[in-house]
């Protein structure tokens, strides 16, 4: 092979060599203009979903009102989790101290009843307590929430099994079961709850 093919050869695996990279470069910049556009989906979902729940407990929080929410869960969203709002004033000042939620299965010190001395707290905020013989073999998902944060009762859990807590706090929030979280799964593709207005409080309750 004379010196001028040897050259054409190389210009040849050069070539392919940088259509190969240029066409690995545009898959990348396109697999991350996807991912961006469904991030940003998924976020404005959640939003909506957020917004959309906050107006109802404004609109409904008077005594005698009840309203049926369905609203669909946003992206990966497998469980929608409300936490009582009492469970925050129950101990210590989760305002200023860390505290952990632990959503999966929480056990939480009941106001005025039960008996929590056996019950070893998290840390000293002690919002969410671990039972004393968590069952075995079950993940318990824990969200650590930082001094000065404020705290959050609405969680999401995801196909994979994470637990998201929320940029949300809604204070007038109360559980028929001061002592357990209320998760709820979609029925349908929606997510179906009842909101029960006391005049300062709502109540929210599955429908089954």
């Amino acid at each position: 092979m004379g010196r001028k093919g040897a050259r054409a050869q190389f210009q040849h695996i050069f070539t392919f060599l940088m259509i190969g990279v240029l066409a690995l470069f545009i898959l990348l910049i396109g697999w991350r203009f996807i991912n961006g556009m469904f991030t940003d989906a998924c976020q404005l979902q959640e939003r909506d979903f957020l917004d959309q729940l906050d107006e109802a407990l404004t609109n409904f929080i008077s005594y005698g009102a009840v309203k049926t929410l369905s609203l669909p869960p946003p992206c990966d969203v497998e469980k929608l989790c409300f936490v009582d709002a009492r469970t925050f004033t129950a101990h210590g000042n989760p305002f200023m101290e860390p505290y952990t939620i632990n959503v999966q299965n929480p056990t939480l010190p009941c106001r005025g009843g039960g008996d929590t001395s056996t019950i070893k707290p998290y840390n000293t905020a002690d919002a969410f307590l671990r039972p004393p013989n968590p069952p075995r073999n079950k993940r318990i998902e824990n969200s650590i929430i930082s001094p000065g944060t404020p705290p959050t009762n609405l969680f999401f859990i995801t196909r994979e099994g994470d637990t998201k807590p929320l940029q949300y706090y809604a204070g007038t929030v109360q559980l028929e079961d001061f002592c357990s979280a209320l998760c709820i799964e979609p029925r349908g593709g929606l997510f179906r709850f009842q909101l029960h207005g006391f005049g300062k409080h709502v109540v929210i309750t599955e429908v089954t």
